[in-house]
């Protein structure tokens, strides 16, 4: 039956792990080697936007005109992909929260719950923080960050592409948004899903609470209460 299958997507950076400085240093040298201007990315500067609206945001804030940003992005991001493979977690700086782990292997012994991704990442960007982890094959479709310019648009696409690949269908109420950002619950509240999110950072924790999620974790630690949240129907 439909409503037996829950769909849980998950965001990345912030949610399930933090980066470490490789990711900032590797779009920093991008843009530097693309423009020639040395680019200060501040933290927190690119949580819950896409590559492409981040990138779009920096190359704009450098001066590039209009015409000159669409096919910038596309040579950043390139050079970008290939900086990220050398430099993420080269100096062991990059970790998943306590609980990620615990939390994605416990939903995955459910047969009636699917995983993805809803993050901003480009695919393989996605596809190269997780891999130290060990769990891209836990988490195996969802919506990246090429996908759309604004975190909003990468929805639909990811329950669409987990439909697909699951071979299910997934009612509005029974899948949820997990994040760490506001743009995260938008996510979650523009497919009328659950909208769940983790203020282990503490420093958004009051805008979070403004956004109204359907749940507030200050950690995924307790892996008990979220998969109950993720599990019992939104009504």
């Amino acid at each position: 039956m439909i409503s037996e299958n829950i769909l849980v997507l998950f965001d990345i950076d912030g949610t399930l792990l933090h980066p470490g400085s490789g990711a900032r240093q590797s779009l920093s040298q991008a843009i530097h080697e693309e423009i020639g201007q040395q680019l200060k990315i501040e933290p927190g500067f690119c949580a819950g936007k896409t590559d492409l609206l981040i990138i779009s945001s920096l190359l704009e804030k450098a001066g590039c005109l209009v015409q000159e940003i669409q096919p910038l992005m596309k040579s950043v991001i390139k050079r970008y992909l290939e900086l990220l493979e050398t430099n993420y977690n080269a100096k062991n700086d990059a970790y998943m929260y306590e609980g990620a782990l615990e939390l994605i292997e416990a939903l995955n012994e459910r047969p009636e719950v699917f995983l993805g991704l809803l993050t901003g990442n480009v695919e393989k960007g996605a596809r190269i923080k997780l891999g130290p982890f060990g769990v891209n094959d836990l988490l195996p479709t969802g919506a990246f960050g090429e996908d759309g310019f604004d975190r909003t648009d990468l929805s639909r696409v990811a329950v669409n592409r987990a439909e697909a690949e699951y071979g299910v269908q997934f009612l509005p109420k029974n899948i949820s948004v997990i994040g760490d950002t506001v743009a995260d619950i938008k996510c979650g509240k523009v497919i009328d899903a659950k909208s769940i999110v983790v203020s282990q950072h503490l420093r958004n924790e009051e805008e979070l609470i403004e956004a109204n999620p359907d749940f507030l974790f200050t950690d995924l630690v307790n892996t008990e209460n979220i998969v109950h949240a993720i599990c019992d129907k939104k009504s």
